[in-house]
């Protein structure tokens, strides 16, 4: 039913266009039912550059592509890869072009129907299949033809984070911004991609307006945080965590971690270690603070048993046992946080570095036990 109603928009179409005009000929040939022959004619004409602002030409092209996008036959899809792209874009190229003509009115209309819709329907689709370079495409197309339509920018900023490209999502966040769409996702998506541009001074902006918006919410003191390490600001980022340790004790975890990977990232191992373990008496289940301790016990070892490996032989033979008990002491401790990374979330790396350290202290029932898990997983 679809394709004849289209069937039947094209023939008044044909009858209100001039079918004395190169276009004309194309849409004679769809007229015919002749789809391929009909593409074949217009590509003919869009290529050629004495046809670049003809409305006429651009109008048909996006008939065409319009019905090869909706056609039911598989033949008739696999035509071109893009039916729908390209429909759009003529309808819009025609929309805009100057001066005004009575395709502008028809183009209009088109970018009014089924054609805008099927834009957003197949970008959403599409980014849910993780095809994301084409949903990019189909929803940077819808917003150009809806630029305030909400829904559309929010989908394409998520498209465009997705497709690491930083400034289409903020560009798509400002102009939500800017339609009064002000919602913490934005600001907060904003803030990030501002914070990992190092536009730190930009980013500080929209936290303070997204503070006046929604005040009173620790999403903006984690950001805030967040900020003043990415401006070389430790001493203040340090204070503020500090404050906010206090200030949100529910999520006091969350502060003593980062502080252990602000000393960690300082090579300052002692603290760092510090935080961690208080971190993990907060929540034993917190599986970084367990993770990243159990990684500095791990490389401590792992250079000894390197050290041990390069000795010549007669070095080996005075400390070599003295130095693999170190490491075997020292893998130990490493151990049990890796434990518990894998008993709260079973990752892949996590047992490659428990099935070494169980090789290296010749600990077999363990690793039995282990693969036997990995089998069950």
């Amino acid at each position: 039913m679809r394709n004849k109603l289209i069937f039947l928009i094209l023939i008044f179409t044909i009858g209100y266009l001039s079918t004395f005009s190169q276009a004309g000929v194309s849409l004679i040939a769809l007229k015919n039912n002749e789809i391929k022959k009909a593409k074949y004619l217009i590509d003919s004409l869009t290529e050629m550059q004495l046809y670049d602002k003809d409305a006429e030409v651009w109008y048909v092209n996006g008939l065409i592509y319009e019905i090869i996008y909706f056609s039911k036959d598989s033949l008739t899809r696999l035509l071109t890869k893009s039916p729908l792209l390209m429909a759009a874009e003529s309808y819009l190229k025609v929309s805009q072009n100057t001066p005004i003509t009575k395709y502008n009115k028809l183009a209009n209309k088109k970018l009014d129907s089924a054609v805008t819709k099927s834009l957003f329907t197949e970008g959403t689709k599409l980014e849910k299949e993780k095809k994301i370079e084409d949903a990019v495409s189909h929803l940077g197309l819808y917003s150009k033809i809806k630029p305030e339509d909400t829904s559309g920018l929010i989908r394409l900023a998520m498209a465009g984070e997705k497709a690491k490209k930083n400034s289409l999502a903020k560009d798509s966040y400002l102009k939500l911004l800017g339609l009064k769409y002000k919602t913490k996702p934005v600001y907060k998506s904003l803030i990030i991609i501002l914070k990992e541009e190092n536009s730190n001074d930009e980013a500080q902006k929209y936290l303070v307006e997204a503070r006046k918006v929604f005040p009173n919410d620790e999403d903006w003191v984690k950001l805030d945080i967040l900020l003043a390490f990415g401006s070389q600001k430790d001493l203040l980022a340090l204070l503020k965590l500090d404050s906010a340790t206090i200030a949100f004790p529910n999520n006091k975890k969350i502060y003593l971690f980062n502080k252990g990977v602000y000393y960690d990232s300082k090579d300052s191992i002692t603290r760092a270690i510090s935080y961690y373990e208080q971190a993990i008496a907060t929540d034993a289940n917190y599986y970084e603070p367990n993770y990243n301790l159990g990684g500095i016990y791990y490389r401590r070892s792992k250079d000894i048993y390197t050290e041990i490996n390069e000795m010549p032989y007669v070095a080996y033979q005075k400390i070599g046992r003295e130095k693999a008990e170190q490491g075997h002491t020292i893998a130990r401790k490493a151990m049990p946080y890796f434990e518990k990374c894998y008993q709260v979330r079973p990752e892949e790396n996590v047992k490659e570095l428990l099935t070494d350290i169980y090789k290296n202290l010749g600990l077999n029932s363990k690793l039995r036990a282990l693969e036997r898990k990995m089998t069950k997983n």
